[in-house]
């Protein structure tokens, strides 16, 4: 709820093939639908971000998203 109070939301950064982060890959949705799921949807989007990342030529390694 850091921007709009009773929305919450999760990131994750893409990274190039220099290792460059070049996007970021971020879902919201109201607190009261998405609040029990957060972490959950964390661990999508750096999923995610990291299949984006390796498609963009990034090390599939764990320090990437």
């Amino acid at each position: 709820e850091e921007f709009e109070l009773g929305v919450v939301g999760v990131s994750a950064p893409v990274y190039d093939f220099k290792q460059r982060v070049v996007a970021a890959f971020n879902v919201s949705a109201p607190k009261q639908r998405f609040g029990r799921h957060l972490d959950q949807a964390g661990q999508l989007a750096a999923k995610v971000a990291r299949d984006f990342s390796v498609a963009l030529g990034a090390s599939p390694g764990p320090s990437r998203a």
